[in-house]
């Protein structure tokens, strides 16, 4: 269901990418900095806020961002539930990912405002991937201070953030966009190096029992309600992403007579003759880290 997982993508970049400087699509909450430029609000890491800085990252550092443009959200909300409705016209018509561009990415014309700016700031290897989701782009990191108008900085590890191996960096501030961007860029991604937590898992309340399916776990483990459909339950009081504080709960899980009847399959396609990859997300080493004795990366 290609339209499904594209449109589930968007909502769970809201849920889990926690410390990321992913902004709010720029809107009323955006704080006008200037004539030409506006702050993308909710596009410094939480912990910045607290956390004192003990460094700064190297001007020459070079890395690599991700502008994300805004897409068709409303419309594509939209057309995921009449795709996924019993009686819709729409139903089981899904989309391929090249159709699902067309009719809700963002459109060119915004890509090639963001790839123009970027290029006259000086960012080099600028490429656009294939949905349009953003626009990938490098510097090093004096220039993409003078660009997001931020201060890369680098900061120690808690018991609730890191970076692993790496020094912890990040922007000091929100990030600064021209206006006449503001309606394309939905956030930015590179800066910070913060291991991405589930913004759904908190710490349970003092005093607060744990239920006794529980007792031999973590009292970390977050106290809420899988939804047997997507939306049933939702949590508020969550750290703020995309201009909101409240999202549905992870999914309990299919069965497979749900998944057959969703995709269409039966027990004759058997996936013979079909290629099936895998990948695998891994940390790997940031450029200019040097090896440890033991293997790892080091800042």
């Amino acid at each position: 269901m290609p339209t499904l997982r594209k449109l589930a993508g968007v909502i769970a970049a809201g849920i889990t990418l926690t410390g990321l400087t992913v902004g709010g699509v720029p809107g009323p909450a955006s704080a006008v900095t200037g004539p030409r430029a506006v702050s993308l609000a909710g596009s410094a890491a939480p912990f910045t806020s607290h956390v004192t800085p003990n460094g700064q990252v190297a001007a020459r550092t070079r890395l690599s961002i991700q502008v994300w443009l805004a897409p068709r959200t409303a419309a594509a909300t939209r057309f995921a539930s009449a795709v996924s409705t019993p009686g819709s016209s729409a139903f089981h018509h899904y989309l391929r990912p090249s159709q699902y561009t067309a009719r809700f990415g963002p459109g060119k014309a915004s890509a090639g405002q963001v790839v123009s700016w970027l290029r006259g700031q000086g960012f080099t290897a600028i490429r656009t991937d294939a949905q349009r989701s953003y626009v990938r782009a490098t510097a090093p990191a004096s220039l993409i201070e003078q660009a997001f108008r931020v201060r890369l900085r680098l900061y120690p590890s808690t018991a609730t953030v890191s970076a692993g191996p790496y020094r912890l960096r990040a922007n000091d501030r929100p990030v600064t966009i021209p206006a006449s961007l503001a309606g394309a860029v939905l956030g930015v991604t590179g800066l910070d190096n913060a291991a991405p937590v589930s913004t759904l898992m908190r710490p349970a309340q003092a005093g607060q029992p744990v239920p006794a399916s529980r007792s031999t776990q973590s009292t970390a483990s977050p106290a809420v309600r899988c939804s047997r459909f997507y939306g049933q339950h939702t949590v508020s009081g969550l750290p703020v992403h995309f201009g909101r504080s409240s999202f549905p709960t992870p999914v309990c899980g299919y069965s497979a007579r749900q998944f057959r009847t969703a995709y269409g399959s039966s027990n004759a396609i058997t996936g013979q003759g079909q290629t099936i990859a895998f990948a695998e997300a891994v940390r790997v080493p940031e450029p200019g880290a040097v090896q440890d004795g033991r293997g790892r990366g080091a800042a």
